[in-house]
């Protein structure tokens, strides 16, 4: 360490391969979320990255970082929005994102290492539809929604789970029918 400026280029030689392994396995993990405009806030990112690659960690701080934001941040079209644990991670410049993860990787960006949630299915969303329609009102608790659906649709179990998702509130916050008003509340 150069006690003037930082780490040496040597030192920075060093840490770029992993810079670029880190980054490769994000845009492994996280493309397909951050261009179709899914919901992800900062706090989720090693969680979900953690259950998505079977327990293996991110290692961005291998490639220089101190902390996750800055990592983010060093994304060419990706931004974060909010405060605190409601910080969003999002595509602000999403084609300057996508040329990114096309042109800058030379690494194998195959996704197939990760288990990734599904879309979520129309015939779920039709339902979700059907849901709100049939209880007359435009907004409803996550726990009220678990009691209509038992009610509503007594012979279809929600399978968060099978659909790649950890719970509820995740296939909830990616359904595209459903806008999340405050907290819980749908």
């Amino acid at each position: 360490l150069d006690s003037n400026f930082g780490p040496s280029p040597a030192a920075n030689a060093g840490v770029e391969p992993m810079k670029r392994a880190a980054q490769a396995r994000f845009v492994a993990c996280f493309m397909e979320d951050l261009l179709s405009s899914r919901q992800l806030f900062l706090k989720q990112i090693n969680n979900l990255y953690l259950m998505r690659s079977r327990g293996a960690p991110l290692q961005y701080k291998m490639g220089g970082y101190r902390k996750l934001q800055d990592f983010i941040m060093d994304f060419p079209g990706l931004d974060c929005q909010g405060v605190g644990n409601q910080l969003e991670v999002y595509a602000r410049h999403p084609e300057e994102f996508r040329a990114f993860c096309r042109n800058s990787l030379d690494v194998n960006l195959d996704s197939a290492g990760f288990d990734k949630p599904q879309h979520v299915p129309e015939a779920f969303q039709r339902k979700v539809v059907e849901l709100f329609q049939s209880c007359g009102c435009s907004e409803i608790t996550e726990q009220e929604f678990c009691q209509l659906w038992s009610r509503t649709f007594p012979n279809d179990a929600l399978q968060c789970k099978d659909l790649g998702y950890r719970d509820l509130r995740g296939l909830l916050r990616n359904t595209p029918v459903i806008e999340q008003v405050r907290g819980t509340q749908l």
